[in-house]
């Protein structure tokens, strides 16, 4: 298992809405700020090239307690080829995460941890200031 943090502001709060609850938000709960809740299961993700080329196949998961409020995790469940994530942050560390049925979320590797089983990648979102 690899856990990918991504720090995101509200766009990818997107990638973890309930499906089911998707749209079902009343007048109220947007006057008061309450809206959808985040999934409380995996939702299946692949991480892409900007040019559209499969890199990983993922599972989004709801934030552990333990990340800040703005960072989602992310397992990485296959990477292909293996190990192609790395070199990426010396070269062109963006990549893209896309859900089915979810808008694409733009992302820049910013660092990667741990060891080879065990590797954590950290992504932000990317903003005018970072791409």
């Amino acid at each position: 298992m690899v856990t990918t943090s991504v720090a995101s502001p509200a766009a990818a709060h997107s990638l973890l809405v309930n499906p089911e609850q998707a749209g079902a938000e009343t007048a109220q709960e947007r006057e008061h700020g309450l809206g959808v809740e985040p999934v409380s299961r995996p939702v299946v993700c692949s991480i892409l090239t900007p040019s559209g080329a499969l890199l990983a196949r993922a599972l989004v998961r709801p934030r552990p307690a333990t990340l800040p409020a703005d960072t989602y995790a992310v397992e990485v469940t296959q990477v292909e080829p293996a190990g192609a994530l790395e070199p990426l942050l010396r070269t062109n560390p963006q990549v893209v995460l896309r859900t089915p049925h979810e808008a694409q979320l733009a992302l820049r590797i910013d660092h990667i941890i741990g060891p080879r089983d065990r590797r954590t990648y950290y992504l932000q979102t990317l903003t005018a200031s970072n791409e």
